[in-house]
Order: structure tokens, then sequence, then C-alpha cells
């Protein structure tokens, strides 16, 4: 006798499914208040968890003067970090002066520049057009 080949693809093995979850029905408004008793959906709704408020200040006599001495650091922090600022900010407003004293200064000079520039220019086209009108009276 022959034996079949066994094949393991071809063995039938139990189907694994994840089970569902539906979204629950929702019925509008309107047709629920038209509904029966009996038939109208049951709403059962969630109750919502008591946060307690964290009571700050009454506990014991070392809690509150180490939080007055921690609100005592913070001030002056932020007392420090003002005064930085405002020190920051006049000594910017100082080097803003002196920047556009110094670009007033560069464009004065460039401006200066391009004036003798140009009157040079210009003089020097008088000068062509000088020469080019005695050389057409010679001819």
């Amino acid at each position: 006798q022959i034996s079949i080949p066994l094949n393991k693809d071809s063995l039938y093995k139990p189907i694994e499914r994840e089970t569902r979850k539906f979204n629950p029905l929702r019925i509008p408004k309107a047709l629920e208040a038209e509904l029966p008793f009996a038939a109208k959906p049951k709403r059962l709704e969630k109750k919502e968890k008591v946060k307690r408020p964290v009571l700050i200040g009454y506990g014991d006599r070392t809690e509150r003067e180490t939080n007055h001495l921690l609100q005592q650091l913070g001030t002056i922090k932020n007392d420090k970090m003002r005064k930085q600022e405002e020190k920051k900010r006049e000594k910017n407003e100082k080097r803003m002066k002196v920047l556009q004293k110094q670009n007033a200064e560069a464009e004065k000079r460039a401006k200066a520049s391009r004036k003798r520039v140009f009157r040079l220019q210009g003089i020097e086209a008088e000068r062509a057009k000088k020469k080019q009108r005695i050389e057409q009276n010679q001819y």
C-alpha cells in the first residue's frame, strides 16, 4: 500500500474571529417620544467620579512655613528676572541709538561720495561735449 502525502495546508483548522463590538443604537428624540414606555430605550447614564479638591495650607505649621518660604523665593526670583529684563531692554535701546547714529553717518558719507562722483561725471560729460563741438567746428 502507498501512503498518501499529507500537506499541512490542507488540514482543517478552527476559525479564529474577533468578537465584534457594535456601536449603540441611536434613536432620534422625536421618534423616541412617540414610542410607548415599554419600547423606549433605557438610558443608564454613567456616574461621574467626584474629584475632591486638594486643600493647600491646612497642613501642619512646618508645611505652612515651607510654603511661605517657597513663595518668598519665587517672589525674589521674579523680581530678579524683571530687573534683568529691564536692564537688558535699556542696554538694547542704547545699542540701537549708537547703531542709528553710525548708520546716519555712513549714509551721510555715502551721499557725499555719490554727489562727488556725479559731479565729476557731469564735468567729464561737459568736457566731452565741448571737445565734440570744437571738432565739428574745425571741419
